[in-house]
């Protein structure tokens, strides 16, 4: 079959991050962190390079999410995933490190 050179250098990404542990206890979630990693593993099995964390800071997400967008290249198929908290304010989402208080 015919490939575009552009389709044979574009990459499959993931970034999978999932958060159970949060500084307020009470909001403490039981499966985000699992669902990550199997996510995860699922993704490596079809060839997906994968950036994977779990439980992460903001410091943390912030810098996953700045390196995953340095590497994406156009054409590339990316996935995001996150499992965790979420808030919304003024129309705005957001998602939750695991120092969110």
């Amino acid at each position: 079959s015919y490939m575009t050179s552009a389709t044979l250098r574009s990459k499959k990404r993931a970034l999978v991050i999932g958060i159970d542990q949060y500084v307020d206890k009470a909001s403490t979630l039981q499966t985000c962190v699992a669902d990550a990693i199997d996510l995860g593993k699922a993704l490596r099995e079809i060839k997906f390079e994968i950036s994977q964390e779990t439980n992460c800071s903001y410091t943390r997400f912030k810098e996953m999410t700045d390196n995953f967008m340095r590497t994406i290249q156009n054409g590339d198929f990316i996935v995001f995933y996150f499992a965790g908290h979420g808030l919304q304010s003024d129309d705005k989402n957001y998602l939750l490190s695991s120092d969110y208080c």
